[in-house]
């Protein structure tokens, strides 16, 4: 089985290379295996995937930048005809829960969905395009969560946090770390 380090290098090399629909799929796999190590034993209503991403929003919408995640009027059809109640075109979150969801149960990213190489969220023809950094900031959630701080990665690999730049070896389970640079980006705690 690949480890949680090993997903986290194959996620970033393969940003690193635009490659970011392959990217995403390594790190839903991340999200994946983390919950699964969290809530190992658990009873609970919704999937392990989906508890995770809710329990740290607060940390991946913060690092996706909300207003880059802004979910636009014109959602793409299939996308619409996917979520019951379309409840998908008022939530960021459900929008990236949707898009965790398929993928990991289609094993790619699915074909409505795509990422924009800058700026926010948008529409190209039949498709939803989301910012990249939702894919990084899906591993910085992973990455600090106390579950992780085992787990181990090459010293090359790094993640961005604002205007930090800091080794991923140094930030396994660190989600103090990630705490203090919010507080310092948004005191009030408000975007």
């Amino acid at each position: 089985m690949i480890t949680l380090g090993q997903l986290i290098e194959q996620t970033i090399e393969y940003g690193d290379r635009g490659l970011f629909e392959l990217a995403f799929v390594s790190a839903c796999e991340t999200v994946r295996q983390t919950a699964e190590k969290l809530y190992q034993g658990e009873e609970t209503a919704e999937p392990e995937f989906q508890r995770f991403l809710r329990e740290n929003w607060r940390i991946i919408s913060l690092m996706a930048i909300t207003r880059d995640l802004q979910i636009p009027a014109d959602i793409p059809l299939p996308i619409r005809q996917a979520i019951p109640g379309n409840a998908i075109a008022n939530s960021a979150e459900e929008l990236a829960i949707y898009a965790v969801r398929q993928t990991l149960a289609m094993k790619r990213m699915p074909l409505a969905l795509g990422f924009v190489r800058r700026g926010g969220t948008v529409v190209e023809g039949e498709k939803l395009l989301l910012p990249k950094s939702l894919i990084f900031a899906m591993l910085a959630a992973v990455i600090v969560n106390p579950i992780n701080k085992d787990e181990t990665i090459a010293d090359k690999y790094w993640l961005n946090m604002w205007d930090f730049k800091m080794f991923i070896s140094e930030l396994w389970g660190r989600d103090d770390l990630l705490n203090r640079m919010i507080e310092l980006y948004f005191p009030d705690g408000k975007l």
